[in-house]
């Protein structure tokens, strides 16, 4: 995993573990007026409010569909982390593993982070 994958997932971890779990959700991209604001958005509906990360291309279209470049959904998360398919889903899919009562827990989703980026290479 190259270095700055690494940081951008890290970067991720720190923002989760600062979203009360009332405005997070597994189960949507980015839905309500945008975060912080009255909203519930997944891991990577957070990370698209992170302004270096805009900046870096990773954003939304009108409805909250996260993209990055030419790709959108978790293909863009995959490229934008330097993910595998099967990475991106273990991290960010609500039915990947996840047990139900996770699924509101960001907390949960930035411990797998950095779980996972500590068993890299």
């Amino acid at each position: 995993m190259k270095a700055h994958h690494r940081k951008r997932l890290l970067r991720l971890a720190d923002l989760l573990d600062t979203v009360p779990p009332e405005h997070f959700d597994l189960g949507v991209w980015l839905a309500g007026d945008g975060p912080p604001c009255k909203t519930a958005a997944c891991a990577v509906g957070w990370a698209t409010t992170i302004p270096a990360f805009r900046r870096a291309g990773l954003t939304t279209d009108s409805s909250g569909w996260p993209i990055y470049s030419e790709w959108g959904g978790f293909n863009a998360a995959e490229q934008f982390f330097g993910l595998t398919e099967d990475d991106a889903l273990h991290l960010f899919a609500s039915s990947y593993r996840y047990r139900l009562a996770d699924l509101t827990r960001p907390t949960t989703v930035a411990r797998r982070i950095r779980e996972f980026v500590e068993a890299q290479p």
